[in-house]
């Protein structure tokens, strides 16, 4: 119940959600949430956290999960390593909710932004789903230049890396929304895009919002 947008280049990245959080009972829609934050920058480092599919694990919400993760996330580590870490947090909570929904249901995690002795930037996901009877839990990596989308809200669209590659942070910007009112105006009902877009700049020594979450946060 997502999109989010990540154009990795060499020396930054640009990570794009939207705001939309549906929860549904026995199939059937029951709310809308559309100031949901599906971004988490950690405090000074260039990285960022964002989360796409199922967003309550035992009853908390995934927001606040990945903010108490990121505030005791300590300096120096790879990307590779802050993801092992989230997976082995995360692990047991998600298979516990997951196997009790259906079986289209999914979770994932992004760990986005420069890691410890990198000149690049890296993306690594962790992605959770039942398929069948088994729980299966992959990883997925990339390195500049990538465009990665992820959500429900991300099916059919398509993106040219050529043309952000050398392109300035604002044409990245364009292509982002491009994205977005792409899966904004899909003929689907409801649609699981929507809310608040919000977005962030990750550099080499920080990171930025330039189009910050709501207020509501979680």
């Amino acid at each position: 119940m997502t999109l989010l947008a990540s154009t990795l280049r060499k020396m930054d990245v640009l990570v794009t959600a939207d705001g939309r959080s549906i929860s549904r009972r026995n199939g059937v829609v029951v709310g809308i949430h559309d100031q949901t934050q599906k971004i988490f920058p950690v405090q000074d480092q260039p990285i960022v956290i964002a989360h796409h599919g199922q967003n309550h694990f035992w009853g908390h919400p995934i927001g606040r999960i990945v903010k108490d993760f990121a505030a005791d996330l300590i300096p120096g580590l790879s990307i590779t390593a802050i993801l092992d870490r989230l997976r082995e947090a995360l692990h047991a909570e998600v298979r516990d909710t997951l196997t009790k929904l259906p079986p289209d249901t999914a979770a994932g995690c992004w760990i986005v932004g420069f890691g410890r002795g990198e000149d690049e930037p890296e993306h690594a996901e962790v992605f959770w789903k039942v398929e069948g009877e088994q729980l299966v839990c992959r990883e997925n990596h990339w390195r500049p230049t990538s465009i990665m989308l992820a959500g429900s809200g991300s099916k059919g669209l398509r993106t040219e890396w050529a043309k952000v590659v050398d392109a300035s942070v604002a044409t990245v910007q364009a292509t982002h929304e491009r994205l977005f009112e792409a899966a904004l105006q899909a003929d689907v009902h409801p649609n699981t895009v929507g809310g608040h877009i919000h977005e962030l700049l990750i550099l080499p020594h920080g990171w930025q919002w330039t189009r910050p979450p709501a207020s509501a946060g979680e």
